[in-house]
């Protein structure tokens, strides 16, 4: 279990640190800018189901992590911080979804989907997150 939470952990760590660096840095809407086109792009090669098949995956993939963090770590600051980055995740999924309704029922471009000043912070925490539980694996478990 935490073998699996702390691969987990990694692969987080590892896919949002290119953003990561580029918000802290100053200049993510490069970044933001490449996402949204090879979104774009997805939409026009792919069927809506697909899309609803990867938001339902990355919902699982974060209950499973979360699950994991839980289950595996004792640390209460970091179950703290985690039970906040659930809450923010909450909210953003929730805006992903209702965004994605909209652009699929005409309501909006697909330019619109994302909120990008939530999606920075999500990231961000995603980042701080996943770096913190490996920390707390590496060092207090």
């Amino acid at each position: 279990m935490t073998i699996l939470l702390g691969i987990l952990a990694s692969l987080i760590l590892a896919t949002y640190s290119i953003y990561f660096l580029k918000i802290i840095r100053g200049y993510p809407q490069e970044f933001e800018l490449e996402l949204l086109d090879a979104l774009q792009n997805w939409l026009q090669e792919s069927n809506t189901k697909a899309l609803w098949i990867l938001l339902w995956a990355s919902v699982l993939f974060e209950v499973v992590y979360f699950s994991l963090v839980f289950l595996a770590v004792s640390n209460p600051v970091t179950l703290a911080l985690t039970g906040l980055i659930i809450v923010i995740e909450m909210w953003h999924l929730s805006v992903v979804f209702v965004n994605f309704r909209n652009f699929f029922g005409g309501r909006i471009t697909c330019a619109g989907i994302f909120n990008w000043k939530l999606e920075r912070i999500s990231a961000m925490g995603f980042f701080t997150h996943s770096l913190i539980v490996l920390l707390t694996l590496l060092f207090l478990t």
